[in-house]
């Protein structure tokens, strides 16, 4: 596995080096008793350097001074110092004694916590203190970008599989902050200037300059940028990779942390207190740290959070993030430098990665006035780079950079590129690039996906698939597409062939032609992987009919949240030996033709996404996203026989209840106007197999029931280890608790009743259908176990009243 993983994390080609430092690891314990003491002094020695332990009596300290000695000290104990050698890494444990003096009488009256009311004037003052409340700022920001190789044995530069890159072990080093070991792969730098507007709200970032070891593509740069990246403490909560951290300065923060008065400093010439925070309970999404608070503003001037030490968060072994606030002319403490440390790792025996981001503001200007077409609202993109953003050089970024590079950060340029080259590097890259993707991939075409080779049906038995799609060496601007497919049972031939074609980045606009004749499951959410894949090997499917489908049309980003499709779709369908067509006399019906127009709109605001040439995947909005979606069928063409009027909105978004866990859901209703047989009404979302689907009902069968208009909702929620984190044993797992409900109600116009003949058991939904579930998830990090049960429509026949559903998703 150590040696997998390794491959794995050097092609993803990432990271960074620090210099050369003096740097201590250590706890503080009590001499007596063993337990951590929070709040310790720990100094180098002939400096002003230092920090204070965490409230479990952990820390690090680190710097470039010489210094013989550590001197540790705390109130009530008597101090110690430890010898340390300058320029090297140890990690130490220091126990301290009490001092022990005898005292009069004392008498302890209770009073309130100095530290909570300091807190509940900061939560009072945080509209006034947010960033978000500006009507307008700009500012030139740096932005560095690391992540290295880490926790490998001294034994892996000795292996053989990675005698290519022995040269690229010269910069290992150790992190101060978590004891490893690491080696930098990839760094990258950028300077830009950020411009944001509150009312109408836009925002404008522009890339002046790009630095990106081993990486060409600038539109990699917008990654390295302000958009992102959103540590905003002043909101009740943080997003950290997909979980929801509860913000120190959350309105329940006095009931999630502890609080603690330390000090009083005077920084940056302004007075400011001294709080230190950890959670009141463990294994919920915590952070535990120091923040510094400016004394009549009750603003943040500095606040450094790391995760909570028990957090339920899986690969992710730590994290920090530290953030320096900057008093501008009118008062205001606007985020100047933000630091942001991830440790990635699949356990504590594998190597992993870590990841870095340094960020630093200059010029900063509040309630700027921009000119009236400064954001234009037909602006598609928030990011804009320079067209010479690639083309300074070493000296040029000597001027531009905020702070300077280290030596080891320096040779990272030209060790990233080296590797590159190395034969071992692109079987590496291939390697990966087929786990993720599903392709081989080849120069001019990649074979595939992988997960469609084998299936299994009732109809076909052994459904074998072989596919292709060209690569960006054969063209950036079409990718043509195909597969061929053979039934054992069946002993026919299926293919599709189709191709992309791109026509702008910006706005993202791609056309689409597609041809196929094949078997399709109707009444399917298909998802990701069709209906053809290795997870299909019941072989107890035989609803599947013939279908020749052909459809071409074009997608655009009408805006920045929009996008709209319009397409042309002729379907010939036809039936199999189990699902037969008749007319109301019984009469065979051959074939039923098609002919559609579709339109469609995707909207969510600030939706962001990442994308390839010919691809793109959404990563979400803060906001709900709504779709909508209208069809014409129109007869007389291409032997349509049918005139119809669909209308399909949905909604899917998600609510935070803190520590109570996320809920999820989707709202979608639909009408038709017209009448059509019944393969063209809405066939509500069955599943046959044991794979959990959130966009289907698990319980129903194929054509079981159908609606021409209807409503139904899909909701998940998840608790995120709220129960089992509180049962000793269980809680090591880090299993999570996660409940369903979905549902659907619809009815038929008795016209499509009277199309074609129903299949057997087919009916509306008027009795709303009503099924719920619960479920384990994050079993070994990828897994989940849910049951399902029916409420209502549960005396049908052939149906199944509950079962049991496997969920596979990678959790963090």
């Amino acid at each position: 596995m150590n040696k997998l993983l390794s491959i794995l994390f050097l092609l993803l080609e990432i990271s960074t080096a620090l210099r050369s430092q003096t740097k201590i690891r250590g706890e503080i314990r009590d001499f007596e008793t063993h337990e951590g003491i929070p709040f310790a002094s720990i100094v180098f020695s002939g400096t002003n350097i230092g920090c204070v332990s965490d409230y479990d009596g952990n820390f690090f300290i680190k710097s470039n001074t010489n210094s013989e000695y550590i001197i540790i000290s705390c109130i009530g104990y008597n101090s110690d110092t430890v010898k340390i050698k300058s320029g090297n890494y140890r990690e130490i444990t220091v126990f301290l004694k009490p001092d022990m003096y005898k005292l009069g009488e004392v008498i302890v009256k209770p009073g309130k916590n100095p530290a909570l009311i300091l807190i509940k004037k900061v939560i009072r003052n945080k509209k006034r203190n947010n960033i978000n409340r500006l009507s307008s700022y700009s500012y030139e920001q740096y932005t560095k970008f690391e992540i290295d190789l880490n926790n490998f044995s001294k034994k892996l530069k000795n292996e053989k599989f990675l005698k290519d890159f022995s040269y690229a072990f010269a910069g290992i080093d150790t992190s101060a902050a978590t004891g490893k070991r690491y080696m930098p792969l990839l760094l990258s730098e950028t300077l830009s200037d950020y411009y944001f507007q509150n009312f109408p709200r836009h925002r404008k970032e522009k890339i002046i300059a790009s630095n990106i070891s081993g990486v060409k593509n600038l539109s990699v740069s917008q990654f390295t940028g302000q958009m992102y990246v959103d540590f905003n403490f002043y909101k009740s909560y943080i997003k950290i990779i997909d979980k929801e951290f509860v913000s120190p300065l959350s309105l329940s923060g006095p009931f999630v942390y502890k609080y603690f008065l330390i000090d009083t400093a005077l920084i940056d010439n302004s007075i400011c207190y001294h709080l230190t925070f950890s959670p009141k309970r463990k294994h919920e999404y915590t952070f535990q740290g120091d923040m510094w608070i400016a004394d009549t503003s009750f603003a943040l001037k500095r606040i450094d959070a790391n995760m909570s030490k028990t957090a339920n968060l899986d690969f992710v072994s730590d994290f920090y993030v530290k953030k320096d606030y900057e008093k501008t002319e009118n008062g205001f403490f606007f985020p100047s430098k933000e630091e942001f440390f991830i440790d990635f790792n699949i356990s504590k025996f594998t190597t992993g990665f870590f990841g870095r981001k340094y960020t630093s503001r200059r010029k900063i200007k509040i309630n700027p006035e921009f000119p009236a077409i400064f954001f234009p609202p037909s602006e598609f993109r928030d990011i804009e780079i320079e067209d010479n953003a690639a083309k300074y050089d070493s000296a040029k970024w000597k001027n531009l950079r905020h702070i300077k590079l280290s030596p080891k950060e320096k040779q990272i340029y030209n060790m990233v590129d080296s590797v590159k080259n190395q034969p071992t590097f692109k079987i590496i890259e291939n390697f990966v690039y087929l786990i993720g993707t599903g392709y081989l991939k080849r120069k001019y075409i990649e074979i595939g996906p992988y997960y469609k080779i084998f299936s299994r049906n009732a109809i076909e038995g052994n459904r074998f698939r072989a596919g292709f799609r060209t690569s960006n060496n054969f063209s950036k601007l079409i990718e043509l597409n195909g597969y061929t497919a053979y039934g054992t049972r069946d002993k026919k031939f299926k293919f599709g062939v189709g191709s992309k074609i791109k026509i702008t980045r910006s706005p993202w606009t791609l056309a689409r032609i597609n041809f196929s004749r094949d078997l399709i499951q109707l009444g399917a959410n298909l998802g990701d992987f069709g209906s053809d894949n290795i997870f299909s090997i019941s072989g107890k499917n035989d609803k599947l009919l013939h279908i020749e489908n052909f459809e071409t049309g074009i997608e655009r980003d009408v805006f920045k949240s929009l996008t709209a499709t319009v397409f042309f779709t002729h379907k010939k369908i036809m039936p199999t030996d189990s699902i037969h067509f008749y007319d109301m006399s019984i009469n065979t019906v051959p074939v039923i033709n098609a002919s559609e127009i579709t339109i469609s709109a995707h909207f969510g605001i600030n939706e962001e996404y990442i994308s390839s040439v010919f691809n793109r995947q959404s990563l979400g909005s803060l906001f709900p996203i709504i779709e909508f979606q209208y069809t014409y069928g129109f007869p007389n063409f291409w032997n349509s026989n049918y005139i119809y009027h669909k209308f399909t909105v949905g909604l899917k978004h998600f609510i935070i209840f803190g520590f109570l866990g996320k809920t999820v859901y989707y709202i979608e209703a639909g009408k038709i106007f017209g009448n059509v047989p019944f393969p063209l009404l809405k066939l509500h979302e069955g599943n046959s197999g044991i794979v959990y689907n959130m966009r289907s009902f698990n319980l129903i069968n194929y054509y079981e029931f159908a609606s021409d208009e209807y409503l139904s909702f899909f909701a998940e929620h998840h608790f995120n280890g709220l129960i089992l984190n509180r049962i000793p044993l269980i809680r090591k797992l880090k299993f999570r608790e996660v409940i369903y409900a979905k549902g659907v109600w619809g009815s038929i116009n008795d016209k499509n009743k009277e199309v074609l003949q129903f299949p057997d058991n087919m009916t509306d939904v008027k009795i709303p259908y009503i099924e719920i579930g619960l479920g384990v998830e994050n079993i070994l990090n990828f897994l989940s176990v849910n049951y399902f049960r029916r409420i209502t429509h549960i005396h049908k026949p052939g149906i199944r009243k509950n079962g049991i559903f496997l969920g596979f998703h990678v959790n963090f």
